[in-house]
This record gives C-alpha cells, structure tokens and sequence, in this order.
C-alpha cells in the first residue's frame, strides 16, 4: 500500500502491473544484498556481471560456480582423511 500526492491509498498491483514486478524484485534483492554484501566481490558479481546474462545463462553459471565449490569441498575433506591417515601410520 502507497498513498499518492492526493492522499489517495493505493495497492501496488492497481498501479502499473510491471511496478509490482518491480517491487517484488527489489524485496529480493535487499535482503540478499544486506545476507551476502559483506563477501568480496559478491557486489560486482550481482550488479555488473549477472545483469548482462539472459536467464538461462545465469542458471547455468550458477550451477557451474556451485558444482565447483562442491567439488573443492569434496576435495578437502579427501585431502584431510589422506593427512590423518599419513599421520596416523607413523
């Protein structure tokens, strides 16, 4: 709800459709920035080389950056079992 110059009090879907649209982003997009604004480079990574991307792209970055970050995990705790291992036979 808005009240106009007139004092007239309006839903944001009686307005233009699209500012509902709008809105909806906008409350998305606050709360994910106030969540993951303090990581470097998660700003530029949202506003300057996300937007330029259809969609689609972004579905499929987003999928290759998590499966990396996975996979790096994975890796670690390989890495770690293979120490406590060496460690441990000594």
């Amino acid at each position: 709800m808005f009240v106009d110059r007139l004092g007239s009090i309006h839903c944001i879907e009686q307005m233009r459709p699209t500012w509902a649209v709008w809105v909806d982003a906008i409350r998305r997009h606050l709360p994910g920035r106030q969540r993951w604004g303090w990581l470097p480079g998660w700003r530029w990574w949202q506003e300057q080389f996300l937007p330029g991307m259809p969609p689609r792209q972004r579905r499929i970055v987003r999928m290759i950056v998590w499966v990396g970050v996975l996979e790096f995990v994975v890796f670690l705790f390989v890495a770690a079992i293979f120490r406590a291992e060496l460690h441990s036979g000594s």
